[in-house]
């Protein structure tokens, strides 16, 4: 396979591609790419015991691509997750202050399950940042 690294081509076998995509991924936070990593330094470890070889201790580097929340927003504003606030147009000069879709919201606290209670604080954020705050159905339980 053909693989870019730092920039340039390079042919590697299919179980090194697969090897650093696990990587990446459990770097990224996949549970189930970091459980595989630490099984296969478990493996290298026992291995190198084995024969007698010393532990080899390589630095890390982690190179992350900077966050673009306007990117986010974007897609929000595209899949019908946020709609562009019109009370703040032209608020932060170049990007449109955007407010969450109570159907979004309310998909979300339904997904709550067992969490610990909402604060009066985090429902009063929850309500400015959404389009119709004041319409929304609360989880049995939350004090407002």
């Amino acid at each position: 396979m053909t693989i870019r690294k730092d920039g340039t081509a390079q042919e590697v076998s299919v179980e090194e591609a697969l090897q650093h995509q696990t990587y990446r991924k459990a770097i990224e936070g996949d549970r189930a790419s970091r459980r595989a990593i630490l099984t296969m330094i478990e493996k290298r470890e026992a291995y190198m015991e084995k024969h007698g070889r010393e532990k080899v201790n390589r630095s890390v580097e982690i190179l992350s691509e900077p966050v673009d929340p306007e990117n986010a927003n974007a897609a929000m504003l595209l899949l019908g997750i946020a709609a562009v606030d019109k009370s703040r147009e032209g608020f932060n000069g170049h990007q449109p202050a955007i407010l969450l879709e109570n159907w979004a919201v309310q998909a979300a606290l339904s997904r709550r399950r067992g969490g610990s209670k909402l604060t009066k604080e985090e429902i009063a954020s929850i309500e400015r940042c959404t389009v119709d705050g004041g319409s929304i159905k609360w989880p049995r339980g939350t004090q407002r």
